[in-house]
């Protein structure tokens, strides 16, 4: 091996190339995010669509059914009639008292019914299918007006404030402790609850945990 003075040569061989320089930021997808522009409730104009005749006074409620049906509460006839699309009645429900508010509850197809003024504290659920009372929750107070939020219900009681009943064991917890006068209204939207106050004419709006938010004066 001593004897070996060369073993192979080494040759370097240069080519041109070409490289491509590219920026990150050109091959980015451009998202193009609407403007949402806002309306003021000013700028907002109802439009009659239709005129539903139905027989009987003090009309205090309504609500619409998926089906296109409508479900009247008749306070001092202390009645829930309801009626299709057209206008033809479909069905009445004689109630135990008088009738204030109701909303329907898609879960199990039933009405929910106030008692107002009542000397019968109560809510009342009536099957849609059966057209008959199934149930009826005994509360400690006048009990106006009422929402939904998945299976518990939000009202408004006189002198209690706003509380929420839950439907599956019919455990009642208050959110807004401070006295309510009648005839007040409430209203769900996502997270915020709404109430009319028939003596300060305004509309509060609270959160979940009943801390006011603002104030909607008239």
């Amino acid at each position: 091996m001593s004897n070996i003075k060369c073993f192979g040569e080494v040759q370097i061989e240069t080519k041109p190339c070409d490289i491509v320089l590219s920026r990150k930021k050109t091959k980015q997808a451009q998202i193009m995010v609407p403007t949402v522009q806002t309306r003021s409730i000013e700028n907002i104009k109802l439009k009659e669509n239709k005129t539903i005749t139905t027989k009987g006074k003090n009309i205090y409620e309504c609500c619409i059914i998926p089906d296109g049906r409508m479900a009247f509460t008749y306070y001092y006839a202390h009645a829930v009639r309801v009626f299709s699309d057209t206008g033809l009645k479909d069905f009445e429900v004689k109630m135990p008292c008088a009738v204030y508010d109701i909303l329907y509850i898609s879960k199990d197809d039933t009405l929910a019914v106030t008692s107002g003024g009542s000397s019968h504290h109560c809510i009342t659920i009536i099957d849609v299918q059966r057209k008959q009372i199934t149930k009826t929750i005994s509360i400690n107070s006048h009990i106006y007006g009422i929402a939904l939020r998945e299976n518990k219900l939000i009202y408004s009681g006189q002198f209690k404030g706003i509380l929420m009943i839950d439907l599956s064991d019919e455990s009642i917890n208050p959110i807004v402790r401070d006295k309510m006068p009648p005839f007040c209204y409430i209203a769900t939207f996502r997270n915020q609850i709404y109430h009319t106050n028939t003596e300060t004419h305004a509309v509060t709006c609270y959160d979940q945990q009943g801390k006011p938010k603002m104030d909607i004066q008239k």
